[in-house]
């Protein structure tokens, strides 16, 4: 489902914001300071943008989740694109931090296919409404399209409770990071397409 109205913008932002409140990942790239509830708002909005673009945006059913995922190698970087860059540097993760971020996401694309994929960037669901499937439907909905497409899907996540599920849907751990600079785990996850 593409995201139409700004009321449903915001509620995107919102359950993903919330779903993300207390994620290791999430909270390291962006600048801890009085604003940090805003700044994680200003990344899921990001994330948004950069996703739905390439119609990377599954809200399920009932609304409580949200997935937003991305098409790395077939992405064309746009002027408008640098422009949200420079806004998610200055407002998000702040300019003091801009080299340790880069470090990070330059040694996970590293580990990225060269060919074309399905990049799952956020999966969340409205804490108040977790535990009741909607994570499992929308990973659902994505391995299907993964399948029809004959994509593989590739995630990181620094949340050791969510390997279990995305095991579940196929997901393999394919690498592992501990590294000091960043201070916890992170497991680098694909799934092959059944064809």
């Amino acid at each position: 489902m593409a995201i139409i109205s700004i009321t449903d913008k915001q509620k995107v932002i919102s359950i993903l914001a919330q779903s993300f409140d207390d994620n290791k990942s999430a909270n390291w790239a962006i600048k801890s300071d009085k604003k940090r509830v805003n700044r994680m708002h200003r990344l899921m909005a990001y994330a948004l943008k950069i996703c739905k673009v390439q119609n990377g945006v599954f809200v399920s059913q009932d609304g409580a989740g949200v997935m937003l995922y991305d098409y790395p190698n077939s992405s064309k970087y746009s002027f408008p694109r640098l422009i949200a860059d420079i806004q998610f540097i200055f407002t998000v993760i702040g300019p003091e931090r801009l080299f340790k971020v880069l470090k990070r996401e330059s040694y996970i694309k590293k580990f990225h296919p060269k060919e074309n994929y399905i990049y799952l960037w956020f999966l969340g669901v409205d804490p108040k409404k977790q535990g009741n499937g909607t994570g499992s439907k929308l990973l659902k909905e994505l391995t299907v399209h993964s399948d029809k497409n004959k994509l593989q899907i590739v995630l990181e996540t620094s949340n050791s409770k969510n390997l279990a599920l995305y095991n579940k849907f196929g997901f393999k751990i394919y690498h592992e990071w501990n590294a000091d600079f960043i201070g916890f785990p992170i497991w680098f996850m694909k799934r092959e397409p059944n064809c």
